[in-house]
């Protein structure tokens, strides 16, 4: 195998941008058909440029491309006092940028109802599965930022949420829509 096609190889698995049994077939492939480029005298160039093209395919069917945040997710977490949180995300993915709200369900506190209190996904990236964006909470005079972290699998989502009060907290989520 020529030494070209074998450091490109050696690169795209060093990036993970391919999963190693691709490049392994790929390899046997070249291998495997190596006599035809003895037998016929087939320029090496043509048999580079194949090469290059086959990693190139393999590289852009490879699964670590970037997932779609896009759409309407609710998410549950412990709420500060111990309760059961859920939350409504709506997220708009445009390339790896990530913006949208986050809408918390406020809990009825001495007869009074709850409500809701919506706030803007600021900072938002995407980056393969892996998510984070931070949400500001104004209320009462106050404001903190939370940080939110996770990674996407299809329609479902985990991930931590740090700031405020106490220590980083799990949340999950699934897709509305």
């Amino acid at each position: 195998m020529s030494d070209l096609l074998t450091s490109r190889i050696l690169i795209l698995k060093d990036s993970e941008t391919m999963s190693v049994g691709s490049c392994e077939r790929i390899r046997d492939y070249y291998d495997r058909h190596a006599w035809f480029h003895e037998r016929t005298g087939a320029s090496s160039m043509n048999m580079r440029n194949l090469s290059i093209t086959l990693l190139l395919s393999a590289a852009i069917a490879s699964p670590g491309a970037a997932q779609d945040l896009t759409g309407t997710w609710e998410i549950s977490t412990q709420g500060g006092r111990g309760g059961p949180q859920t939350m409504t995300l709506v997220v708009i993915q445009d390339g790896q940028g990530l913006t949208g709200t986050l809408t918390r369900t406020l809990p009825s506190r001495g007869g009074r109802g709850g409500g809701a209190m919506e706030s803007d996904v600021e900072n938002g990236m995407i980056e393969g599965k892996n998510f984070s964006f931070q949400v500001t909470l104004s209320f009462g005079g106050n404001s903190f930022t939370q940080s939110f972290s996770g990674a996407i699998d299809g329609g479902s989502m985990e991930g931590t949420i740090e700031g405020g009060r106490g220590q980083g907290r799990p949340f999950s989520g699934e897709r509305k829509n």
